[in-house]
């Protein structure tokens, strides 16, 4: 589900363990230059990545991730993203992702149009650490997410207004860490 195209890549049940690995090192990095349609990553794990769990590049449409886990033990050095994708159509579903980078995101979305995150857990720990970013007039559709943040103004991120049309309504079980801030139930523009 998710995509219309046919699987020309698949990476399925993958453990990878980077632990101990460069700071700029990816899990998995589905380059500019493959340029697929239909690449689907599923069942897999990551674990302490130290720049990005998965990487997306531009003109992979349609990819789907699908029920991985994506962790960062910070055992070496703090990942970045989770999931950083620049695909049209993409699909990112029912996914565990936990990152702790000062300067990071659970899910960051660039310019990715229609994309679509449902069914996630996403758990972002450190104090500027955002649950999913959403930057340069991505357009997104966030469903039936549990994301955990730090601070309130880092659940869901959109780094300009421009992304029309988007939808990040329905959540479910939203909370900053901030025990002074409630529920909440709106997105912000630049952690406003």
């Amino acid at each position: 589900g998710g995509t219309t195209a046919s699987i020309d890549l698949l990476l399925q049940n993958l453990f990878i363990d980077m632990e101990g690995s460069g700071t700029t090192t990816d899990a998995i990095n589905i380059q500019g230059d493959t340029v697929s349609t239909g690449v689907v990553i599923e069942g897999c794990t990551i674990h302490d990545f130290d720049q990005d769990g998965i990487i997306i590049e531009a003109g992979n449409d349609e990819t789907v991730v699908r029920n991985c886990r994506i962790y960062d033990g910070v055992t070496a050095n703090e990942g970045r993203y989770g999931i950083s994708s620049v695909s049209d159509g993409s699909l990112i579903q029912n996914c565990s992702i936990r990152t702790a980078s000062a300067a990071g995101a659970g899910i960051y979305m660039n310019v990715a149009l229609l994309a679509q995150i449902d069914s996630c857990h996403i758990a972002a720990h450190a104090a500027n650490t955002i649950g999913i970013l959403a930057a340069a007039l991505t357009t997104m559709f966030v469903t039936n997410c549990f994301i955990n943040a730090a601070a309130a103004g880092n659940i869901i991120d959109y780094t300009t207004s421009a992304t029309v049309p988007s939808s990040s309504i329905a959540w479910e079980a939203i909370q900053g860490t901030d025990p002074t801030i409630g529920v909440l139930t709106t997105s912000t523009v630049g952690g406003l």
